[in-house]
């Protein structure tokens, strides 16, 4: 286990460090805020800099950056926390005790960008069942599979009928 805090190393360390991730490292990303060389990183340059230099896929403890390069994990979702901490508020606004409030585990979901697993060939049987997937690109035909084939089979019926009404027709002529 490596925790590397990076602000004593330099951005060069930093590139060295992340490009030196084989198969048998498991990289977590937290944060990359500034290094030694006094850089100061917003979230999303800290982890374009960290994804774009790794050779294996870079992992994410809650939601944010999801779709940006992570390839996901086992996360906090911000929305389950905001939606218990209102609901945690309301019963202290309509009078409870904040005392008799007992602590909640956050919700968390196994989330996974499939962009990402495409990228490093993981394959969905490796995940859990439920996982989220996120950039699941499908193709249009296996998205509305059920709707394009009802409707295929009545616009199928409805040339039926109007090719059975033209032969009546010349018939009756």
């Amino acid at each position: 286990f490596l925790k590397a805090y990076t602000p004593t190393y330099l951005k060069e360390e930093i590139l060295q460090e992340v490009r030196s991730f084989d198969e048998t490292t498991i990289p977590v990303f937290l944060i990359l805020s500034s290094d030694g060389d006094g850089h100061s990183y917003t979230f999303s340059d800290g982890l374009n800099f960290i994804v774009q230099n790794a050779r294996v896929p870079v992992y994410h403890a809650d939601m944010a950056g999801m779709g940006q390069g992570f390839i996901g994990g086992d996360q906090t979702s911000y929305y389950e926390m905001g939606y218990t901490g209102g609901e945690m508020l309301r019963r202290i606004l309509d009078g409870e005790s904040a005392a008799l409030i007992p602590p909640v585990m956050a919700e968390h979901q196994v989330r996974f960008d499939k962009k990402v697993m495409d990228r490093f060939g993981i394959s969905k049987s490796l995940l859990p069942a439920g996982t989220i997937y996120i950039n699941d690109n499908y193709s249009i035909f296996s998205r509305y599979r059920s709707l394009i084939l009802s409707g295929a089979a009545v616009a199928a019926l409805v040339l039926l009928v109007i090719g059975f009404f033209i032969l009546d027709n010349r018939r009756c002529r």
